[in-house]
């Protein structure tokens, strides 16, 4: 049990990382040279790229729980399966995969949390985003 939570703590650094890398990536190097772009199209590119950061952390937790499937459990699906199912926990829709194993749930409540963390902290981003390019554009102080 114990390597399965720090399975879970890797998971969890993985997917920080790799959204503070995207937003940090959009906010400092890909927005600032946007001079072409108007600046709402700003405020929706920062957007897309955190859900491509979110899809990516989905199909992080949906590749470890497709590799944690043993012959005879949760294994015989596809990783589509294990994709939807990553999903539906990273959202947090509140539905528990009734095929996956003990050890798989532990994973996939956690990426109920992160999910959660990740959700908040791109809806934080997207209202900075805002925030500057609307100050920008209406000469707010």
């Amino acid at each position: 049990m114990a390597g399965y939570i720090l399975l879970a703590m890797v998971l969890i650094g993985v997917c920080v990382l790799a959204h503070y890398e995207a937003m940090q990536w959009t906010a400092l190097k890909l927005l600032p040279r946007s001079h072409v772009l108007p600046m709402r199209s700003l405020v929706v590119v920062g957007v897309l790229v955190c859900m491509m950061a979110h899809l990516v952390e989905v199909a992080i937790f949906a590749g470890v729980l497709y590799a944690m499937g043993g012959k005879g459990h949760a294994g015989e699906f596809g990783y589509m399966h294990y994709f939807n199912s990553s999903i539906e926990a990273y959202t947090s829709l509140g539905y528990v995969e009734k095929s996956l194993t003990l050890a798989q749930r532990l994973i996939s409540g956690v990426e109920a949390l992160t999910g959660l963390v990740m959700i908040a902290w791109t809806a934080s981003f997207t209202y900075l985003l805002m925030e500057r390019y609307w100050r920008q554009r209406h000469g707010w102080n």
